[in-house]
């Protein structure tokens, strides 16, 4: 079972655009020599459309990504150039926007664990929106040791109070000031089968001076990392001490026949993370924070599991409304050949979703969620599936609560696709599906019911994907998107 966070950062709660997220998120890797993407929004109801684009050109030691966006007039894109060079020494080079991951990502990463096949990774940025190093990253292998620098200089958002920071944005915007800044690191891992081990030096300055101590970031970090896994039993810690502050994040995994036991914590005694770093914490955003996190799973059978994850969170300098927050989530899956089945109940305190969502403030103190998913394949080529959530928000009221339900009907047979289905939410405050992470997380608000047709097409080198969405509550709502793809 995936460990997902209750905190939804800056680019989460932008959730209008959430079509083209999934765009940026299947822009991933590809080996394919030439491929050009683009996907174009008209919203009838405004009288607005938007485009996103991108341009993968890939030979076998080069690769060159563009990705742009452009939405209500502003223009947003990411370019990078990449090469490898496997003999004599393994080595990979990035030019332009990038992301580079040590550990598990409390320094700089874009991901909470660490590579399987080492300490250090990097890869081109595929976000035209969210903010991300823009300069030079390289990465060397040569047999069981890793060597990775980089050095990125920019000019980047910021909210700008009297010529001092007080806020660095995650994503892009053309509303606020600019500010210089400049980063370089230098990290060394090394793996022999079950052991890896890593550090990492980190250092950053900006032009503009912070507003507020508690506001300003740290400018220089150093990190240490270890894993041991031995197949039944792993051990992973990764320690990384700041300018400002201290953090860590230590996990032990024990597997014993149809049993899997993980405890993790993780800890940080500053309140600023680094900008391009993971936050390590489940149920905060903010860094000074104690978590402790105790994950148990139990396979029944082949295809029947569940699992209990309790995590409690402590504040250790008051930030938030509360000083201490806890969740527990139970889940119990069914899947075979033809079916999956999966119910998730989940409780968790107000004061968590408070932080991300000021909505929540009025609730009642302790939430309950009811999650279920279901998908059965109706023969060779068609399935059904059905979700539904509940949040119990409002015991005085229970049409306060929160609801979602979605009903789909897919076919695809030799290249074609069709999916249609019925969408349903009512909720005061906010409910989101993420299931697949930030790229892909949905979030609705008021009350609507919509009919949605997905329609594509895929030849060898060309595939087409037209997607309509219409209310059935307001018929003034209606959406239409229209991606084109071609590979050579």
């Amino acid at each position: 079972m995936a460990q997902e966070s209750e905190i939804a950062d800056d680019l989460d709660l932008d959730f209008e655009h959430t079509w083209w997220r999934k765009f940026v998120a299947s822009t991933a890797d590809s080996s394919l020599a030439l491929s050009a993407r683009n996907l174009c929004q008209y919203d009838i109801t405004n009288k607005q459309h938007s485009f996103c684009n991108s341009l993968i050109i890939d030979t076998k030691d080069v690769k060159t990504l563009y990705t742009g966006k452009q939405y209500e007039g502003a223009a947003l894109y990411n370019f990078g150039l990449s090469a490898r060079i496997e003999k004599p020494l393994s080595i990979k080079l990035i030019l332009g926007n990038y992301r580079a991951q040590f550990g598990k990502g409390l320094i700089s990463g874009f991901s909470q664990t660490a590579a399987r096949d080492g300490v250090i990774s990097i890869k081109q940025s595929n976000s035209p929106l969210l903010y991300t190093p823009n300069g030079i990253a390289s990465n060397i292998e040569l047999g069981h040791h890793n060597i990775s620098a980089t050095y990125s200089r920019q000019h980047r958002i910021a909210s700008l109070k009297d010529n001092h920071i007080t806020y660095l944005n995650k994503y892009k915007t053309d509303k606020l000031g600019k500010t210089a800044e400049t980063i370089h690191s230098f990290s060394y891992g090394f793996k022999h089968d079950l052991l890896r081990l890593g550090i990492c030096y980190y250092d950053q300055n900006y032009q503009a001076a912070f507003s507020e101590t508690h506001t300003q970031v740290p400018e220089q970090a150093i990190g240490f990392y270890t894993s041991f896994d031995l197949g039944k039993m792993a051990l992973e810690q990764e320690t990384d001490f700041t300018s400002e502050a201290v953090m860590g994040s230590y996990s032990t995994k024990y597997a014993l026949g149809h049993f899997t036991n993980q405890i993790s914590f993780r800890f940080a005694t500053g309140t600023q993370f680094l900008p391009y770093s993971r936050n390590p914490f489940l149920l905060s955003g903010y860094g000074a924070n104690r978590e402790l996190d105790w994950l148990l799973k139990y396979a029944f059978t082949k295809h029947i599991s569940s699992s209990v994850d309790i995590t409690v969170n402590k504040d250790t300098q008051n930030l938030k409304v509360g000083k201490q927050v806890s969740r527990i989530w139970w889940d119990f899956a069914f899947k075979d050949r033809t079916t999956t089945a999966r119910i998730k109940l989940k409780g968790l305190d107000r004061d968590i979703l408070v932080l991300s969502d000021s909505l929540f403030i009025e609730t009642i103190p302790l939430h309950y969620r009811v999650e279920l998913e279901a998908s059965h394949n109706l023969g060779r080529w068609s399935k059904f599936s059905y979700r539904m959530r509940y949040n119990i928000e409002e015991k005085s009221s229970y049409s306060k609560n929160s609801t979602y339900w979605d009903m789909i009907y897919s076919f695809r047979k030799k290249g074609n696709s069709i999916r249609v289905g019925l969408v349903n939410w009512n909720t005061n405050k906010r409910i989101s599906l993420s299931n697949s992470g930030i790229l892909n997380q949905q979030f609705f608000l008021g009350t609507d019911t919509r009919l949605k047709l997905d329609l594509q097409r895929n030849w060898e080198k060309m595939k087409l994907i037209l997607s309509y969405e219409q209310s059935l509550r307001n018929s003034s709502i209606c959406q239409v998107d229209f991606e084109c793809s071609l590979a050579i």
